[in-house]
């Protein structure tokens, strides 16, 4: 089990959990970002957090689509694909399991990529996008962020289908006035993740009925 962070650039996926592409710093990564917003300073970027059981093949291949994804007020956005150890078939990087994933000690690997990500967030117009499990993930990664650190780092938080109690980020339950037997991180987590926003910033949550 590793908690490296890896920066590709001009990825190929050649299988469901194999792909293959220029492995860069994260400073290479960075510039490599920057130099597209000179191109186009209107340029926005949006980091992709699949959910469990995901290959990345598929998690690369929603990302394409969301990337040719145009309407008449779309602003320009690159997607960048985060992709954790979840599970999925063939994915050998860690025994994670199904039943472990409510338990946030086995989220380690997996939040050290927002970790690194986030830091992209200081330099870049940079939203998130969890799904599912991956809601979790940017939990355990807000609830394990020193409170010394949370500094604004995204422009909007979006939680789709949200494998989390939609409720924690109300004012009530952050003042511990109400919980919930899904709720596996408690308010003050909800509320640091609204303190990593930058001004103006969201967070938007779609979940499926419990």
């Amino acid at each position: 089990m590793t908690t490296k962070t890896h920066y590709l650039l001009d990825v190929t996926v050649l299988s469901d959990n194999e792909f293959q592409g220029v492995k860069v710093t994260e400073k290479e990564f960075l510039l490599a970002l920057q130099f597209e917003v000179k191109k186009n300073p209107k340029l926005k970027f949006l980091g992709s957090v699949h959910g469990f059981n995901v290959t990345a093949r598929d998690h690369c291949t929603s990302c394409k689509i969301i990337q040719n994804f145009k309407d008449e007020e779309s602003r320009p956005f690159i997607v960048i694909p985060a992709i954790w150890s979840n599970g999925s078939e063939g994915d050998h990087s860690t025994n994670e399991t199904l039943d472990l994933v409510a338990d946030t000690h086995h989220f380690e690997p997996s939040r050290m990529v927002l970790f690194n990500l986030a830091r992209i967030g200081r330099e870049v117009d940079l939203s998130i996008m969890s799904h599912g499990v991956g809601s979790r993930v940017l939990m355990s990664y807000a609830d394990h962020t020193d409170d010394r650190q949370v500094t604004p780092l995204f422009a909007n938080i979006f939680l789709v289908a949200a494998d989390i109690w939609e409720e924690a980020f109300n004012a009530r339950v952050i003042a511990g006035e109400e919980h919930h037997e899904y709720m596996v991180y408690g308010g003050g987590v909800g509320l640091k993740l609204c303190k990593m926003l930058k001004k103006g910033g969201k967070i938007h949550v779609f979940h499926n009925k419990w």
